[in-house]
């Protein structure tokens, strides 16, 4: 039956007994109908299975029926039930078999002051909400304490929700600076970047370990790794990034990179430097034979005779390669460290046509030495090294082409000036001035370090290195200047030779031969044939072998004296300087003359001769060897003289 409009709608104070039986029956709760004395007037277990009989509970006190803690919170939740004529809730907790069990009570007020107490076991649903909060809280920390930096991001618009410290830390900005902005706003990204993630969040691809570069706030860039997923916050799909910057690892990933490079280059230039030592070994053989060969044809020619010239000729162009090979033996750091008294202006200008196809024609090489230069005491093959590198190094450095100026002039150093680590004194200053691209102070103080190169993958960093420490072995110092656009200036100080002038040739023939005894160990047979030839020639009695052994069989076979003994640094049976020690051994005071076609540590420590170790490098001329002979016999005369005094 429909009710009319105008009546008023019945309260639950006015419901029959029946129509209470009907409500409550149906709600899956117990339920207490408690008075405004706080007794129990009615209970009812509605669709919970009855635990208790209502005898147990009706017509008593709720404190007396229900624990302490129950009670207080059901006087609680009536009292303000009444109160505001409106249903309220407590929760109590109750020891239970598995454990605390959790209770709802939803206090609803019936009129008359009656208050009806319906208690759900809410224990299901407080475990849930607590493991939530648990792990919410778990969440809460992992996100402001993780080194990485965290972010939320709305998907809608790309703007920052929440940032954690380490984002803070990463990037310099604070959460107060980025919440409400995007990466590009702030220029953390670039949009290229950031289209590639959101692609990635559209398509539903997962966002792993993405790479990119991002900007702190101080300008710096780094690299980074990305990994996020799209979460729902509020209703709001909101994209969580967890960013770990790889910046330092990256950085040592790539100088380990080029650390491995640089020593995969250096084992490359290692074998190529072998290479060129063994082919120039050989070829210095060679070119001992022609060297020799046309000398000899040349005494035996009279001027006038028509063959002189192709003598001449012959021996023109076996002093060319020999030059090469010098070049060849500089590249592979195989050459023995021989100073000599030269003049810088002259070694330089020799290189001149070969330092112009090397500089390349958009170069323009200009060279300036003063009339007075002093002569230098340094070994001529390092010097045309060092001239080489800085002119290479200059070429890099003008990509599009420039001037290059070498120049020469003498230079003092007074007492008590510094100038790099020299000593007061007389130097001959040889600059390398290029108009390239220059140099940073940064680049400048490192420059001279081993393996440090600004050319990337096209630079080994051993050649300004190697600069350097030829320098430096000669007694001098280089010094670099630069300035980023303007160019580069290398002075390279060599000191003063004592001598008044340069001695940059062989010495002459003339009275240097002799009639004492020589044995020859040599064994290639051509180079042998005419050293034997050179020293018979010039008076004097020569034994020849071509192994160690033979040497030492020759050795024991001569009756008489052997002075002098010519020994190969390589044999087929042995290195020169063991056999030449068992010849001492068998004839004491011998003078030993090591020849080679290029020094190895059987001769050379760091290239350098070995104390009282005689050496005379190949390709060498008759004259050459009869000069080196000579020197090697007066030189054991007189420390047998100063020995005997």
């Amino acid at each position: 039956m429909e009710r009319d409009p105008g009546q008023r709608a019945p309260v639950a104070g006015e419901l029959g007994a029946a129509e209470l039986e009907a409500v409550f029956g149906a709600i899956p709760a117990l339920v207490f109908i408690i008075a405004t004395d706080d007794t129990i007037v009615g209970y009812r277990a509605g669709s919970v299975p009855l635990y208790a009989p209502p005898e147990s509970f009706v017509g008593r006190r709720v404190d007396e029926v229900l624990p302490p803690n129950v009670a207080s919170a059901l006087r609680v939740g009536m009292e303000r039930a009444r109160a505001n004529g409106r249903a309220t809730r407590v929760e109590y907790d109750l020891p239970g078999a598995e454990g605390t069990e959790h209770f709802e009570a939803r206090l609803i007020p019936l009129g008359g002051g009656r208050v009806a107490a319906l208690v759900m076991d809410a224990t299901d649903r407080w475990q849930a909400e607590r493991r939530l909060r648990e792990s919410e809280e778990q969440l809460r920390v992992a996100f402001e304490m993780s080194p990485d930096a965290v972010s939320l991001n709305r998907v809608d618009s790309g703007a920052y929700v929440a940032v954690n410290e380490g984002f803070c830390r990463h990037t310099g900005w604070t959460e107060a600076e980025v919440v409400g902005r995007t990466s590009l706003d702030l220029g953390i990204c670039e949009p290229a970047a950031v289209e590639a993630i959101l692609a990635n969040v559209r398509e539903g691809r997962l966002l792993e370990n993405h790479e990119l570069k991002f900007r702190r706030r101080d300008g710096s860039r780094g690299d980074a790794l990305v990994s996020g997923r799209v979460v729902s916050i509020g209703g709001t799909p909101c994209l969580l990034t967890v960013t770990r910057d790889v910046t330092d690892r990256k950085r040592a990933e790539e100088e380990r990179a080029a650390l491995a490079e640089q020593l995969r280059e250096a084992q490359k230039m290692e074998a190529i430097g072998r290479l060129a030592g063994g082919v120039a070994h050989d070829f210095n053989n060679i070119l001992t034979s022609v060297l020799s060969t046309a000398e000899l044809m040349k005494r035996d020619l009279p001027q006038d005779h028509p063959c002189r010239a192709d003598a001449d000729q012959i021996q023109e162009d076996a002093e060319r390669a020999a030059e090469l090979t010098r070049q060849l033996l500089a590249f592979a750091r195989r050459q023995m460290v021989a100073p000599r008294v030269v003049r810088v202006e002259e070694r330089t200008l020799r290189l001149e046509k070969m330092l112009s196809r090397v500089l390349g024609e958009n170069v323009a090489l200009v060279t300036r030495f003063a009339a007075d230069c002093w002569p230098v005491l340094v070994d001529p093959g390092q010097l045309e090294q060092v001239v080489v590198n800085l002119a290479v190094n200059a070429r890099d450095a003008m990509p599009d082409g420039g001037r290059l100026v070498i120049s020469a002039e003498n230079a003092t150093v007074p007492s008590g000036a510094r100038v790099g680590s020299l000593a007061p004194g007389d130097y001959v200053v040889l600059a390398v001035t290029d108009s390239g691209r220059g140099m940073t102070k940064e680049v400048l103080a490192r420059i001279f370090e081993p393996f440090y190169t600004t050319k990337g993958s096209r630079g080994v960093g051993l050649g300004l290195a190697t600069c350097y420490g030829i320098v430096r072995q000669a007694g001098g110092d280089i010094l670099a200047e630069s300035t980023p656009g303007a160019g580069s200036r290398f002075r390279v100080y060599l000191p003063r030779a004592a001598a008044a002038t340069a001695v940059d040739d062989e010495p002459a023939a003339r009275d240097v031969g002799g009639t004492e005894t020589v044995l020859l160990v040599e064994d290639d047979a051509h180079v042998r044939r005419v050293a034997v030839r050179a020293l018979a020639d010039l008076g004097y009695r020569v034994l020849e072998a071509g192994t160690a052994r033979e040497a030492a069989e020759r050795a024991d076979a001569q009756a008489g004296p052997v002075d002098v003994v010519v020994m190969d640094a390589v044999l087929p049976d042995g290195n020169g300087r063991d056999a030449a020690e068992g010849l001492r051994m068998r004839r004491p005071g011998i003078a030993v003359l090591f020849v080679s076609g290029y020094a190895e540590d059987l001769l050379v420590h760091r290239g350098v001769p070995a104390r009282g170790l005689r050496f005379l490098p190949k390709p060498y001329t008759p004259r050459g060897l009869a000069a080196a002979v000579r020197a090697a016999l007066d030189a054991a005369r007189a420390q047998t003289g100063a020995g005997a005094a």
